[in-house]
């Protein structure tokens, strides 16, 4: 057998070209939606049987959730090239802004993942968990390409990323595990929770966004609106939390809420919103306790 010769150089180039494309899915971003997206896998387990997963389904649960915000964050670096170029943080998350992938490649390459994660999702599981994937794969590309761009519609762009980054990400781990929501308040305080994530970075990007001429919720209410507007979106979503809490364990909630008032009465604004991310984040993890508890001891 012949065996191919691949010059060092061109070896050297795949590889680089291989990581530039595993860079552009700005994997390190996903760790807030694959906790809701697990959250809403662990919600789903409803007996022992079900908690002892065959591990094949996990496998499958993962790659088909990795190839979904594979093909959402690189596509969206794909139209959001022309935006990030003028940001230094942005640029360094974007191989296309800086030149290193060509904006066809990377188009090709995200479509190429979306369609291999529909694929898969089809074959491995049930028709609501098809649905809600392909749901999911549609919104992020209306969020992204023109001429729909849902991301520069005001008020679209926080619903659509509410959903397609948030309650529908845990509705698709609950399906997969074959189960259903119990605690409505818990989906609707993750939608919250997901959209006030955008509120934030576009508050962040507000200067490159109205450079672009990107018309976002935060370009549109202007920085002292959309400010109060995020404090106020937090607010609720704090209350949901503490609603969540209650259902679960409402001695604990009480305690919870005695502890966490002082705290946030006399916090420095500028960690006003970081302590909340892990009071959320502990809230979530405690939930998903609870009902891994609740099936042990059934």
């Amino acid at each position: 057998m012949p065996v191919l010769f691949i010059p060092e150089t061109m070896a050297r180039r795949i590889i680089q070209h291989i990581a530039w494309y595993c860079y552009n899915t700005r994997f390190f971003d996903w760790r807030a939606y694959l906790g809701i997206t697990v959250l809403g896998f662990v919600h789903g387990l409803n007996g022992m049987s079900s908690f002892y997963v065959n591990p094949y389904l996990v496998a499958k649960f993962l790659i088909s959730i990795a190839l979904y915000f594979a093909f959402t964050f690189s596509i969206n670096n794909c139209f959001d090239a022309k935006c990030d170029a003028y940001q230094r943080e942005k640029l360094k998350k974007n191989p296309i802004a800086a030149g290193l992938i060509g904006f066809r490649e990377g188009l090709a390459l995200s479509l190429f993942t979306g369609f291999i994660g529909l694929a898969l999702t089809y074959i491995w599981f049930n028709e609501a968990a098809f649905f809600l994937y392909a749901l999911l794969i549609s919104l992020g590309m209306a969020y992204s390409i023109p001429p729909l761009r849902l991301k520069s519609v005001p008020v679209i762009d926080l619903v659509s990323h509410g959903l397609f980054f948030g309650l529908l990400l845990f509705l698709f781990g609950l399906q997969v595990a074959g189960g259903w929501i119990q605690t409505p308040i818990l989906g609707v305080s993750i939608f919250l929770c997901s959209v006030t994530f955008e509120l934030r970075n576009h508050l962040e990007d507000l200067k490159a966004d109205n450079y672009s001429g990107t018309k976002t919720t935060a370009c549109w209410l202007g920085p002292s609106k959309a400010r109060r507007l995020l404090k106020f979106l937090l607010v609720i979503h704090w209350l949901l939390l503490g609603a969540v809490l209650w259902t679960i364990d409402f001695q604990f909630c009480l305690a919870v809420i005695g502890i966490a008032i002082p705290i946030f009465i006399f916090l420095p604004a500028s960690l006003f919103v970081r302590i909340g991310d892990v009071f959320s984040s502990a809230v979530y993890a405690y939930s998903a306790l609870s009902h891994v508890m609740g099936l042990l001891a059934g």
